[in-house]
This record gives structure tokens, sequence and C-alpha cells, in this order.
């Protein structure tokens, strides 16, 4: 077994990071915080190799501050090389809702977008990934090309009237504080 993977290695890691935790759970600033977890996460995936830990680490920074889309990219990434559609679709969400009112409409729609191609693509739910994109369309209607991705997609639904929609995550409100 090679050192880097070995499980004294791990061990040993284990205290640290232990420790390293800690402080990002007590920093008061969002945005401090938000980088210790980031940095924590890599650790997690490269060293003890446990991608799962990683992506706990990313998700606490994104609750810190949505605005870290690296994190998202990460967890993205993580999600996408082992396969783990529906974990990432629950991702999306999780990031849509956080997201919502605290980034950019055009960060906001592409997020809908990518959710619509996981749903049109891996997850095989047309209805969904009409849904998305007609979430990303109203948050962004100038982008000429998803409209016609989701007027594809509606032809190739029996049935669908656009502008009906049964998305859970249409009736995001803005938090005024």
């Amino acid at each position: 077994m090679s050192w880097t993977g070995s499980p004294t290695r791990s061990r040993r890691w284990e205290g640290t990071l232990a420790w390293l935790q800690k402080l990002a759970e007590v920093e008061p600033d969002a945005d401090r915080r938000a980088r210790r977890w980031i940095a924590l996460a890599p650790i997690f995936r490269d060293q003890v190799h446990d991608p799962d830990r990683a992506i706990g680490c990313y998700d606490h920074a994104l609750g810190a501050s949505p605005s870290a889309l690296g994190a998202f990219e990460s967890i993205h990434s993580i999600r996408t090389e082992r396969a783990e559609w529906s974990a990432l679709e629950a991702d999306y969400v999780k990031m849509l809702a956080r997201a919502h009112c605290k980034t950019s409409p055009e960060i906001e729609a592409a997020l809908w977008q990518h959710l619509g191609d996981l749903y049109r693509t891996y997850l095989g739910r047309p209805d969904a990934a009409a849904d998305a994109f007609a979430a990303a369309a109203r948050v962004d209607p100038a982008n000429v090309d998803r409209h016609e991705t989701l007027d594809q997609i509606y032809g190739a639904l029996p049935g669908r009237e656009t502008g009906v929609s049964i998305n859970p995550c249409r009736d995001f409100r803005c938090d005024p504080s």
C-alpha cells in the first residue's frame, strides 16, 4: 500500500481536520467561513479519499456564501465523476434555493438550465426538464437559445402546454433581509 493511501496517514489527518472544522464552524465572517470550508474539502477528497465529506465541506461553504460558485462546481464534478445523478439533482435544487435573489439572474438562469440538462440527459425526465428550462427563460428572458431548447422539449411532449409548471422550486421568494 502506498504511503498516501495508508490508514495511518488518514488517522493523522483526522485530528487536524477536526480542529480545522471547528475553526470553520465558529468563524463569524461568512466569506471567511466559506473559504475555510473550501480549503478543507480538497484535503478530504484528495488526502483522506473521502469525497462525501468533501461534498459536505463544499455544502457548508455554500451555506455560508451562496456566491462561492467554485464550491458548487466542485460538488458537480464529484457527483458527475461518480454518476450520482439523483444526488446532483438534489444539489441543484438546494443551490437554486440558496442562489435565488443572492446571485445574478444570469447565474440563476444557468443553474436552471444545467438542472434541465440533467433532467433531460441523465434522469430521463422531460417534463422536469421543460420546467427547469421554463424557469431559466423566466429569469433570463433575453436568451434565445434557451427558448429554442424549451420549444424543442415542449414539441417532444404530447399535450404539454407552454407556461404550465409543476416545478417544486417555482415558489422561491427573495428574503428581504
